[in-house]
């Protein structure tokens, strides 16, 4: 009993400290991952696993983070409140966590 008890507090320490110290972009990333890529695709291009399953293909997100034809608020505004064609995550997703998702995308496209 006594060996148990300090491995359990190492133990509870190391994941507490793992948890607590996620960037915004892990967070973004999972946030990410979790609600965008089945759709989006794993680089934001519109070819997720579900996209083919859709009436409109999913937008490449990339792409219109770089086009002057759409602005961030924009694309913050259909993210948290959809379209026709996309879900509101309005009522999972801040407006900072759509911006570090934004960045997910810009820094996960940068080394291709």
């Amino acid at each position: 009993m006594n060996k148990i008890t300090p491995i359990l507090i190492l133990a509870t320490s190391l994941a507490y400290a793992s948890i607590s110290h996620a960037t915004p972009l892990d967070s973004a990333k999972q946030n990410y991952q979790s609600l965008c890529s089945s759709c989006h695709g794993k680089l934001g291009h519109g070819d997720g696993i579900a996209a083919n399953g859709l009436k409109e293909t999913p937008s490449n997100i990339y792409q219109e983070l770089n086009s002057w034809f759409e602005t961030e608020a924009e694309l913050i505004d259909v993210v948290l409140n959809g379209n026709e064609e996309m879900p509101a995550w309005g009522s999972v997703l801040d407006q900072q966590q759509v911006k570090e998702i934004f960045a997910y995308i810009e820094h996960i496209n940068q080394d291709k």
